[in-house]
């Protein structure tokens, strides 16, 4: 039995749009985010699944690819911090 991923595409570009894409071939389970609304209305007119907040894109999912300029990527990765800091085990001092 194949186990589907759960894979959010942060940059919906045309690199994170094709990397998307061959997940949902491999049929992982694909949420396309991005800053550019137009793009996000493109992909879901597509039948592709996305969400308009970064929230929803790094709660649900095992995986995320970062298709995102540098400053974008400190953002995205502030969220994530700030989502899992309750779940995350302790760090151990040495």
């Amino acid at each position: 039995m194949k186990v589907s991923t759960c894979i959010s595409i942060l940059g919906c570009g045309t690199v994170g749009t094709s990397v998307g894409r061959a997940f949902l071939k491999l049929d992982h389970q694909v949420v396309f985010y991005d800053i550019n609304r137009r793009k996000l209305k493109e992909l879901h007119r597509n039948g592709f699944n996305v969400t308009l907040r970064i929230r929803d894109a790094i709660e649900r999912q095992n995986y995320f690819i970062f298709n995102l300029l540098w400053q974008l990527k400190l953002a995205a990765l502030d969220a994530y911090i700030e989502l899992t800091k309750d779940t995350r085990p302790p760090v151990l001092d040495k």
